[in-house]
């Protein structure tokens, strides 16, 4: 059984990931594009995963 050292950390990680995800999902109904000629959806997409991977750095921080 998981030990949560830190439980807010690992809740305020989860909200992290939450966000970031409900980002993620609203940005798929934008253009994407590519690294050269950027669509309106690039930003808010790569923002959110972003946050996505932060959120999990500080879950997991919180189990260690």
């Amino acid at each position: 059984m998981v030990r949560i050292r830190a439980p807010r950390d690992f809740c305020a990680g989860l909200l992290f990931i939450a966000t970031g995800a409900l980002g993620a999902a609203l940005a798929t109904d934008y253009a994407f594009g590519s690294a050269l000629r950027m669509g309106p959806g690039y930003f808010p997409t790569l923002l959110s995963w972003g946050t996505i991977g932060l959120g999990a750095i500080v879950a997991l921080r919180a189990l260690a």
